[in-house]
């Protein structure tokens, strides 16, 4: 984790380029996980590929 704040965690990835911002919140829409894997690489470059 690079840093934190009252809502949020800011990690780096070791592969790629950039920050991944995560909410910390119990509940997050399906827009914003999916958001969240692309950003990470856990998704391929069509929609829903694991």
């Amino acid at each position: 984790m690079a840093r934190h704040g009252g809502a949020h965690d800011i990690y780096r990835h070791p592969e790629i380029d950039g920050i991944l911002t995560l909410p910390r919140h119990r509940r997050v829409t399906p827009v914003v996980a999916m958001s969240i894997a692309k950003k990470a690489g856990w998704l391929g470059r069509n929609k829903g590929d694991f």
